[in-house]
């Protein structure tokens, strides 16, 4: 099954369940037609970042935040490469936008910090995802009984319509 899902309503827009021998990179696309997505933000995890589901979302209308993976031939490692090199200059002569939470919930605490990047002429593969105009990279820190996981890199793209 794939769901829609309205996180700031926790409420399952619609659902579709993939057909056998399948998964959701054929289900997504048809759900999105099945729901009124304009002028929202549809994130999807690394198995829907695929160029024709950009290219479907863009088509509703709506925005997207797709996680990266290796599909799209150099542009995760270029991303990845990119924020490495950002985190060992501490971001320095960079144009970028931070964001951070913390958020304490049982017996956890976690702490995000967000880097938002939209100079990204440089990118040569920017091309393979339609409209794509923005990279961010997610620092998560989580806390429980006392132990530290620190989750350096979660590289994402964000197309801003």
């Amino acid at each position: 099954m794939v769901s829609a899902w309205a996180s700031k309503n926790n409420l399952i827009l619609g659902q579709i369940k993939t057909e056998k021998k399948s998964n959701e990179i054929t289900a997504i696309p048809k759900l999105l037609d099945m729901i009124d997505v304009q002028n929202c933000t549809v994130t999807i995890d690394a198995m829907g970042c695929q160029k024709e589901i950009a290219k479907k979302i863009i088509q509703n209308k709506a925005n997207y935040i797709l996680a990266l993976k290796g599909n799209q031939g150099t542009l995760k490692d270029d991303v990845e490469l990119f924020f490495q090199d950002c985190i060992k200059t501490d971001f320095k002569n960079l144009n970028y936008n931070f964001y951070s939470s913390t958020e304490k919930a049982h017996g956890r605490i976690e702490i995000r910090n967000v880097y938002v990047v939209n100079d990204i002429d440089w990118l040569d593969e920017k091309k393979s995802l339609d409209s794509l105009s923005t990279i961010i990279m997610v620092e998560a820190t989580r806390e429980f009984k006392g132990k530290k996981l620190k989750v350096v890199l979660k590289i994402k793209d964000l197309k801003q319509h």
